[in-house]
């Protein structure tokens, strides 16, 4: 299992260019969110959640002018045999999908054997059961960050063949002959809504491609040498975040040491158009809505931003949980998940 980080280093770094603070993005304009050539005039291209909510929820807060709707995915059943390997987390139809470890078909003496690869956890009426193995794949944490999901399927990086293959699982069985993985990216990110890929080449040059099928095809690269253009050339790899058809998100540490990240939003054209500051106390992953920008952080705070403005709407820690990873549902809901001693909990936060 991943150890958590359990301490920052000091920043030896502070971000150039504050909260919506002009900077010049890919395309070199003002990152002005309502700029000339902005994508903030078009309405976001977030698709609608598909996943039907049932029940009262387990908690609520305020979020700006809103209220937050917290529902637990209650049923999981504490499995001594599994480790969750972390860094993603991925909701398509009626199942969560994480990657990781267990020990099964154990014999009398408690000896078996341990498989590797990703997980299914299925979800019926609100409660979640049992994890099925689906399949084989690589579960450090540089490749777990793979798992995603593009138009209603499920990416990973697969162990097929002896080699890493793209495995793409559509809920129902695997896609057959999967392609080498493409070893000059670093990280990737699916369309909720289609067959857009959102890929990181070099460390912080931002590429775009399609799925076929088993592929990723027709790869351009939208905005090189990101860093120095935004003027943080010390700073960490960046890494994807959301990508919609109007726009892409991708984060970034402050420094190539420190876990204080920030969040780059993107036009298709690769123009920066603004950021959004993050926690830095023990920041965890971050997640895009159609109207919110979330992070989590490891002792149970969350920051969220509306999208477009950037106006902070909720800064504080959240009851009865810490979630560290995030990944969007459609709309305005997120899916959160809490490793805390090797308990996994779920939960659905309704921002709509």
């Amino acid at each position: 299992m991943n150890l958590k980080k359990t301490t920052l280093g000091i920043m030896a770094l502070l971000v150039s260019a504050t909260l919506f603070a002009g900077c010049g993005g890919g395309g070199g304009g003002s990152s002005d969110p309502k700029g000339s050539g902005s994508s903030a005039d078009k309405p976001s291209a977030a698709p609608i959640a598909k996943f039907e909510l049932k029940g009262e929820p387990d908690s609520t807060f305020p979020v700006g002018n809103k209220t937050a709707k917290v529902y637990e995915l209650k049923g999981l059943a504490e499995d001594e045999d599994f480790n969750f390997t972390g860094e993603r987390i991925a909701q398509a139809g009626d199942a969560i999908y994480i990657c990781g470890e267990r020990i099964e078909s154990k014999d009398k003496d408690g000896n078996g054997k341990e498989v590797q690869g990703l997980f299914k956890l299925p979800i019926k009426d609100m409660k979640l059961s049992s994890k099925e193995f689906i399949t084989e794949a690589y579960v450090d944490s540089d490749h777990t960050r793979n798992l995603t999901v593009s138009g209603g399927n499920v990416l990973f990086e697969q162990k097929a063949g002896g080699g890493h293959k793209l495995g793409v699982y559509s809920g129902l069985g695997l896609g057959k002959e999967p392609d080498k993985w493409k070893d000059d990216y670093d990280e990737m990110v699916g369309s909720l809504e289609g067959d857009d890929i959102l890929m990181v080449r070099s460390l912080d040059t931002i590429c775009v491609g399609k799925r076929n099928l088993s592929e990723i095809k027709g790869v351009k690269e939208v905005a090189a040498n990101v860093r120095e253009t935004i003027k943080m050339k010390d700073a960490g790899p960046l890494r994807p975040v959301y990508i919609d058809a109007n726009e892409m998100f991708l984060s970034c540490p402050t420094d190539s040491d420190g876990f204080t990240t920030v969040l780059l939003r993107f036009d298709r054209q690769g123009k920066l158009l603004s950021q959004y500051e993050g926690i830095k106390d023990i920041p965890d992953g971050w997640a895009v809505t159609k109207h919110y920008i979330l992070q989590a952080g490891d002792d149970g705070n969350m920051v969220i931003y509306n999208r477009e403005d950037g106006k902070k709407v909720f800064d504080s820690k959240l009851r009865d949980m810490k979630p560290s990873y995030l990944a969007p549902m459609g709309d305005d809901m997120v899916l959160l998940c809490s490793n805390s001693f090797g308990e996994l909990k779920f939960f659905i936060m309704d921002l709509k």
